[in-house]
């Protein structure tokens, strides 16, 4: 967070990290007027940015490099590296003091804040990790991989609960705010599943292809970014 206001973090091909602080001021016509500066740059990743996760006062970012690196937003200083995994870090997710890593390897890693060991290396999906959502229980995971498969985990346990069969690679996948549902995005085609049957409830078809799935905290609206870079509000239930 930037000081006295809300700062965007994003992950480039070039391997900079960069952060721009959001600013408003008030227009003599009332209006409010917003604008972007940018704040700061880091170069520590020595290939491309692909998922980036921010929590507490930390900036995680995941890279081609193989490498998680830590970013101290207080102090503005690298707080360390994160290594386990061999291959692309594809995707990264958080929940209360755990830091969920995915990648090309096909494993997710479960790293415990504060002495940033990994607890746990879940198998996930042997072609690679795409995505990663955890339930706000806090007990449960989903993950997707290219081998077509949406796998749920429970975390207590630490192990494979069960497989759906999508048929098709995913893109995204999320929990709602409240957790009693899910979504996941295959090209195009965005799928909501309850959690209680584990069956689709609403399809929802886009003509590009959806790239990120939000839950807004209303819990009954979603939001996803799609290839052009232009949102869409959409309620799925009443």
């Amino acid at each position: 967070m930037a000081e006295g206001g809300l700062e965007i973090v994003v992950g480039t091909y070039e391997n900079f990290l960069l952060g721009f602080s959001l600013s408003c001021q008030e227009e003599s016509n009332g209006q409010s007027k917003y604008s972007l500066k940018p704040s700061f740059t880091n170069n520590s990743h020595c290939g491309s940015i692909r998922c980036i996760s921010s929590f507490h006062k930390f900036i995680a970012s995941g890279s081609t490099d193989e490498v998680i690196r830590l970013l101290n937003m207080v102090s503005r200083t690298e707080h360390g590296i994160l290594q386990q995994q061999n291959g692309t870090i594809t995707c990264l997710t958080s929940h209360q003091s755990y830091l969920f890593s995915g990648s090309d390897d096909g494993t997710i890693c479960i790293w415990k804040q504060r002495s940033w060991e990994c607890e746990k290396t879940l198998h996930a999906h042997p072609e690679g990790v795409l995505g990663l959502s955890i339930h706000p229980s806090g007990k449960l995971a989903l993950s997707i991989g290219r081998d077509k498969a949406l796998k749920t985990w429970n975390l207590v346990k630490g192990r494979h609960g069960y497989t759906t069969n999508l048929k098709a690679i995913a893109d995204a996948v999320q929990f709602s705010t409240l957790g009693n549902y899910y979504a996941v995005s295959v090209s195009n085609r965005l799928d909501v599943y309850s959690l209680s049957t584990a069956r689709v409830i609403y399809t929802i078809s886009f003509t590009k292809k959806i790239l990120h799935i939000i839950f807004l905290k209303a819990s009954d609206f979603f939001l996803m970014s799609i290839i052009i870079l232009r949102f869409s509000f959409m309620k799925f239930f009443t």
